[in-house]
């Protein structure tokens, strides 16, 4: 039975650039929403062995709302996770989670706002019934793409896994190709 990949939710990456827009009215920049695509594999290690999965990942930020959303594929188990994420950019925090409910979670943004380069996060299961019951995670993004280093904990607070996702940024047209 396999109880880690199936508990594995692939924890928002919280990144990424916006566009910048000068206004013919002003000096100053305006943020704007923009979009971003990955492609990816989680290499998930527990004491049962080691998987690996590949993954799509699209996010979409938007400055105005304060809000990322994210959608993760996971190609190898056919299986799609929604997140929804609120940021303070005052604070550089961010809370949300699952648009399904089975996990929240709340970090810390490091970096200019909606240009983080890091974030440090930690989910945990919302109703107490899952295999692991919390991920800490720590990202890192460049122009080269985004590295998240997790680990689920279970209810005890031992650990359960370790993940490393590697994200590579690809095209609009690239991502459509790849989810069908």
């Amino acid at each position: 039975m396999n109880h880690t990949r199936s508990a594995l939710p692939f924890l928002c990456l919280l990144t990424f650039g916006c566009t910048e827009e000068k206004s013919s009215d002003t000096a100053s920049p305006q943020l704007v929403e923009s979009t971003e695509y990955y492609q990816g594999v989680s290499n998930l290690t527990h004491a049962g062995g080691s998987e690996t999965s590949d993954l799509l990942a699209r996010r979409t930020l938007s400055p105005a709302t304060s809000t990322i959303t994210e959608k993760f594929i996971d190609l190898t188990n056919n299986a799609v996770y929604d997140l929804s994420m609120t940021v303070d950019v005052d604070t550089n925090t961010f809370t949300g989670g699952y648009d399904d409910g089975s996990y929240t979670s709340s970090g810390t943004l490091f970096g200019d706002a909606w240009e983080w380069h890091g974030w440090e996060s930690t989910s945990t299961n919302s109703d107490g019934t899952a295999y692991t019951q919390t991920i800490e995670s720590t990202d890192t993004k460049d122009e080269n793409g985004v590295v998240a280093t997790k680990t689920g904990f279970d209810a005890a607070g031992q650990a359960l896994w370790n993940s490393e996702e590697v994200l590579t940024p690809i095209t609009e047209e690239e991502w459509l190709a790849l989810q069908e």
